[in-house]
């Protein structure tokens, strides 16, 4: 690649290995350790906007133990961005983690859907009980094989709906919203 240009990993949810079945957050169904598909969209997500494709994978509130992996190779060592789209319900939390794990390097965690990224008072919000929302966790990574969880920790109070993750080294990248 050119010197100095930034280097992206673009993940869509649904393409990771472990996925199986179907779970539509708004049709109340259950996952028990796994991730399901969720989509296409209903209408709420065909109003959301963003970059990512027509699926996204969910979990049922109760399922504290869900998994699902992707193996990728990183270009470059150095401080990388782990973005991911989500769904973010309006008044309570999604709580779900990513576990990064490279050979030699301890695993990094982070936690997403602590709190709201969208205003609460959000239209979308507001009209579906819940917004695509993007946010971001630091991560340090080493040229070479990773391999990349999504995991359920805790019972939520909804499901969790997650549509694409997006590693960079571009620290201004913004993601698309919704126009």
């Amino acid at each position: 690649g050119v010197a100095g240009a930034a280097e992206t990993i673009w993940i869509e949810a649904e393409n990771l290995q472990g996925v199986h079945g179907y779970c539509f957050a708004d049709m109340g169904q259950k996952t028990a350790g796994h991730w399901a598909l969720s989509g296409p969209g209903i209408a709420p997500e065909w109003t959301q906007g963003g970059e990512s494709e027509w699926l996204s994978i969910s979990c049922s509130p109760d399922d504290a133990t869900a998994a699902a992996t992707a193996t990728f190779e990183v270009p470059e060592a150095g401080e990388w961005r782990l973005w991911v789209r989500y769904r973010d319900w309006r008044g309570q939390t999604e709580l779900f983690a990513v576990r990064v794990e490279q050979p030699g390097a301890a695993a990094q965690e982070v936690e997403f859907g602590q709190k709201p990224m969208v205003d609460e008072n959000d239209e979308l919000k507001l009209y579906w009980k819940w917004a695509f929302a993007w946010d971001q966790r630091p991560v340090k990574l080493t040229k070479g094989a990773a391999t990349l969880t999504l995991l359920a920790t805790v019972a939520q109070p909804g499901h969790r709906q997650v549509d694409a993750i997006c590693l960079t080294t571009d620290a201004s990248y913004q993601p698309v919203y919704r126009d």
